[in-house]
């Protein structure tokens, strides 16, 4: 079951604002001082292998990588905290042309000093 994001068009950009809940005493968790990275992978894709699961093309390349962003600024997307508990992506219109259509699995990790946690997990479909 589709919870936070309903089927996406690959014809166009991907673009959605996430807010995540109060923490358990009632206060909203600050990303700004947080490294946050989201990853969109194929459905099916291997855990132990960095194929997700797609056969290599002639040059060597994997045929399919999954979909990342990060407020450090890298990957194919932008992730930008815009308030407390609030982020923003964007995936261009050019990058979306280039996924497969399917079930993927969208997950954003938040890291803050030495430790990690993935703060969603949810299912995205691409049509």
């Amino acid at each position: 079951m589709l919870t936070k994001f309903g089927a996406v068009s690959l014809r166009g950009l991907w673009r959605d604002t996430l807010t995540f809940p109060e923490v358990s005493d009632g206060t909203l968790t600050d990303f700004s001082v947080a490294l946050l990275e989201m990853r969109v992978v194929p459905e099916g894709c291997r855990a132990d292998r960095d194929d997700y699961g797609w056969r290599r093309v002639d040059r060597g390349d994997w045929a399919r990588a999954s979909l990342t962003a990060t407020t450090a600024g890298t990957g194919q997307g932008t992730l930008t905290v815009i308030g407390p508990s609030a982020v923003l992506f964007y995936f261009p219109a050019e990058i979306m042309r280039s996924q497969r259509p399917g079930v993927h699995e969208v997950s954003i990790s938040a890291t803050i000093g030495p430790e990690t946690a993935e703060i969603l997990r949810e299912k995205v479909v691409f049509a």
